[in-house]
């Protein structure tokens, strides 16, 4: 959004699934106007949705890097370091033509404060707390038939880690659909949907 200082860097356009055809998909059948975005890193999800979409698109993030990023980062290199990620974001939205789509919050997400919205993608904290919390706090911002979607559903990286990293996105959705009495769609293997 226009007016947010950032330095202006080159394209640096990488990340995990936000490629995916499933943000199409969702926004076809839901014609959002607020989008809620938690976790956002270098903006491929943010300007995937914004390129299918007018929505605003409020996108919740530190960009400090997640836990398993800090806890080994010797491992991730310059590739995915977390140094100016949030002007890597704001560039990548620029040379996207979406930035003025786009309303940053920097901050984690048990802080932030965002408008109702048809639409809700978390992508944040994977661990079972953080994921929790998120689903916890954020279904009360989702509007009557509105959808909140994830990623990383049957993502499995704990076993014999030593820096303690586990991650919680399945069990966590499932316990909270349960509560709810909702059902977990499942979309390209890896994608959780529930509906408002």
């Amino acid at each position: 959004m226009a007016g947010i200082p950032f330095k202006l860097l080159k394209e640096d356009l990488h990340g995990w699934n936000g490629d995916s055809p499933i943000f199409k998909e969702i926004i076809d059948k839901v014609n959002p106007n607020i989008i809620v975005e938690i976790g956002s890193w270098k903006g491929l999800s943010t300007i995937n949705m914004a390129k299918n979409s007018k929505a605003k698109i409020y996108c919740i993030d530190t960009w400090e890097g997640s836990l398993e990023f800090k806890l080994n980062e010797e491992l991730y290199g310059d590739t995915w370091n977390t140094k100016n990620v949030f002007d890597k974001f704001m560039s990548n939205c620029y040379h996207s033509g979406v930035i003025e789509q786009i309303i940053p919050i920097k901050s984690l997400s048990k802080d932030a404060e965002v408008p109702d919205a048809e639409m809700i993608y978390i992508d944040g904290d994977h661990t079972y707390k953080g994921v929790k919390e998120d689903l916890n706090k954020y279904w009360c911002y989702l509007k009557k038939d509105g959808v909140m979607f994830g990623d990383d559903y049957f993502l499995k990286v704990s076993a014999g880690r030593r820096d303690g990293y586990e991650c919680g996105v399945k069990e966590a959705v499932d316990e909270f659909a349960k509560q709810k009495g909702l059902k977990v769609e499942i979309a390209y293997n890896n994608f959780w949907i529930l509906w408002k």
